[in-house]
C-alpha cells in the first residue's frame, strides 16, 4: 500500500509462464488425482461400423511426372507403349551429363545468357530515364508533404542553377492543393489524376494533356 499523496509507478499487467496452460485444475479435477476417472466423464468409443465409414487418408506424395505435366505442360510418357515414365537415376556430374547429351546427338554446352536491356531513353528533358531525385521519409509520413523537398533535390545540375522538369505527372494519391501550390511555386506544371475520375481503360483517343 502506498499513503495518499505518494507517486508510484503503476505495476505492469502480469503475463502467463512461459509454457503453461491458462486454465489449471486442482483437487479431484486435476489430472494426477486418484478418483478423477470418477469425476470426468470417458472419451465415447467409436463402433467398428463408425470406423469403416471414415475416408480412407490420401497420401500427400505425388509423381514428379504428374508435377510436370500439371507445371509445365510437358507429358513424360514413353514414345512406344504410352505409359508414364519413372526416374530411374539423377545425374549431378558434370562430364557424365555432357557424354549423355552427346551420345544422343543434343547440345551439351550451357547456353549464354543475353545481358539485360538497358532502361528506356526519355526523349527530352530529365535524367534521361533514371531518378531525378531520391528522398527518403518514414513510413507514416505521406508522400504529398515531399513533392517541393523532391523537386528541390533534383540532381541534375546546369549552369544557371537545377534543371527542374517542366511537367510532372502524379497520380490520385497526389490530389491536394498543397502539391499543385509546390509544383507551381518553382516552375513546374502538375498534372494529376483527380479522385473519381474515370480510369482510362482501352484506346483512348485524342491529345494527351501532357
Amino acid at each position: 500500500m502506498f499513503p495518499v499523496g505518494t507517486p508510484h509507478a503503476a505495476s505492469p499487467r502480469p503475463s502467463p509462464a512461459p509454457k503453461r496452460h491458462l486454465t489449471r485444475y486442482f483437487g479431484i479435477l486435476s489430472s494426477h488425482a486418484a478418483c478423477h476417472s470418477e469425476v470426468v466423464p470417458a472419451p465415447a468409443k467409436t463402433s467398428p461400423a463408425d470406423e469403416k465409414g471414415k475416408p480412407a487418408a490420401k497420401s500427400k506424395y505425388i509423381p514428379w511426372a504428374e508435377l510436370l505435366r500439371k507445371t509445365f505442360g510437358i507429358e513424360i510418357v514413353c514414345q512406344k507403349c504410352q505409359s508414364p515414365l519413372r526416374l530411374i537415376a539423377l545425374i549431378k556430374n558434370e562430364d557424365i551429363a555432357k557424354n549423355i547429351l552427346t551420345a544422343m546427338h543434343l547440345p551439351a554446352e550451357v547456353p549464354q545468357l543475353h545481358p539485360a536491356r538497358p532502361p528506356p531513353q526519355e526523349a527530352e528533358g530529365g535524367g534521361r530515364g533514371i531518378p531525378l531525385a531520391i528522398t527518403v521519409t518514414g513510413a507514416n509520413v505521406h508522400d504529398k508533404w515531399m513533392v517541393g523537398a523532391t523537386l528541390d533535390a533534383v540532381a541534375v545540375r546546369a549552369s544557371r542553377g537545377p534543371r527542374r522538369p517542366r511537367h510532372i505527372c502524379l497520380d490520385k494519391g497526389y490530389d491536394y492543393d498543397d502539391c499543385e501550390d509546390e509544383a507551381r511555386e518553382r516552375g513546374v506544371k502538375p498534372h494529376i489524376r483527380r479522385r473519381g475520375e474515370p480510369a482510362l481503360v482501352g484506346c483512348v483517343r485524342g491529345k494527351p494533356r501532357r
